[in-house]
């Protein structure tokens, strides 16, 4: 699982020995200064930026010889926080803050393959899967070229040649925003202790968090006649898969802070994860598979649709590194890089069983789904300011 897994295990071990590293750790002097002038106050925070997210794979395997290679992805996103919390007077006693964090699409492309284990001239099990169709879709359009390989039987290679069979190349229109996004709500109680110049804040608290949006996928949707039936785009729209997600959870952070010149500038690190509980929903929409009725050899549209709804618990893990600049006496400045993860937020089809003649038309397209996560990564710039 890599650094998702690992995140969540620095939150778990920090919380205990961390803690207590980090308070032995510190220069012993406990500001009684800052004591004598504390009172409460409302903090108030805002901050954004631009990330980039981990591909998603969309492929989808009709059969074992007709697949697809599809990815998608988000790699410009808009990044937002802004938060408002109350500050207890002593300081030392913490403080509450609601906080709100999002991403927003901001421009996708999304490319797919559809292989077959098929050429031109070739008999049953003579080659190894290749490439029929590739498909392209950004903001502004969509772009698919059918290539057809061509089987030699004298050498057993597959080779492709536009002057022995031309390509074909489609275009069509393509949306200009997939329409993803993802929010975190939450509601925590923070509390600092340690040092004056070496110091950390624990918090604890709930988390609502929703996604809405919408991934490409393509896939073979006959699988009578060779390079017949892939969502191109054109002739056959590209399976869209609608999505949408939510959950409610706890929250919980460590921060560990170092300060300089009387922490005119600090440097952080923290980090963070939420344990919810999660619903996630998947839904096609219309569209229709390719049925090959044999005795005239036309084909017949088979309505089908994708829908599945799934409930789990899952880890959203974070990690924030960066430093801050105090202008004046509660005025803050901070520059910080920022990775977060969403996991199982996402479902997809991986398999699907089409109609393989007119009588199994009724019966639609059944599906295995899997899920996947959201992780962002990327930088942030933001203002704080304590009363």
């Amino acid at each position: 699982m890599g650094w998702k897994r690992i995140i969540t295990a620095v939150v778990s071990v920090c919380v205990t020995p961390g803690l207590a590293t980090i308070a032995l750790a510190a220069d012993g002097d406990n500001g009684d200064a800052d004591k004598k002038k504390s009172k409460g106050g409302i903090y108030i925070e805002a901050a954004g930026g631009f990330a980039e997210a981990k591909d998603l794979n969309s492929s989808i395997a009709t059969t074992s010889s007709d697949t697809s290679d599809a990815r998608l992805s988000l790699d410009e996103n808009y990044f937002g926080r802004a938060a408002i919390g109350w500050q207890l007077s002593p300081k030392e006693r913490g403080r509450f803050v609601f906080r709100f964090e999002g991403y927003r699409e901001d421009s996708y492309k999304f490319d797919a393959l559809g292989w077959q284990d098929a050429a031109l001239g070739a008999g049953s099990g003579d080659v190894d899967p290749n490439v029929w169709w590739t498909v392209h879709a950004e903001k502004g359009g969509t772009t698919s070229v059918k290539t057809t390989p061509i089987y030699d039987p004298q050498t057993g290679e597959v080779y492709y040649d536009e002057s022995i069979v031309p390509n074909l190349e489609l275009s069509s229109p393509s949306p200009d925003d997939l329409q993803n996004r993802i929010q975190a709500y939450d509601l925590f109680y923070e509390r600092r202790f340690g040092g004056r110049k070496t110091r950390a804040i624990w918090t604890a608290g709930l988390r609502h968090y929703q996604y809405e949006g919408n991934v490409p996928a393509g896939a073979w949707l006959n699988i009578d006649f060779d390079g017949v039936g892939f969502t191109d785009g054109g002739v056959l729209r590209l399976l869209t898969m609608n999505q949408k997600a939510s959950g409610y959870g706890m929250v919980f952070s460590i921060e560990l802070q170092h300060g300089f010149w009387r922490d005119r500038l600090v440097i952080y690190g923290e980090a963070r994860s939420a344990f919810v509980l999660q619903s996630v929903e998947v839904d096609s929409g219309q569209f229709f598979t390719l049925v090959r009725d044999a005795p005239t050899s036309a084909f017949i549209a088979a309505p089908a649709r994708l829908q599945e709804t799934t409930s789990k618990s899952s880890w959203q893990p974070g990690l924030e590194v960066g430093l801050a600049v105090k202008l004046v006496e509660g005025f803050h400045l901070y520059l910080a890089y920022l990775i977060n993860s969403y996991q199982d937020v996402v479902l997809l089809p991986v398999n699907i069983t089409i109609p393989e003649n007119p009588g199994q038309a009724s019966q639609g397209v059944s599906a295995v789904y899997n899920t996947h996560d959201l992780q962002y990564r990327g930088g942030v710039f933001g203002v704080s300011f304590q009363w």
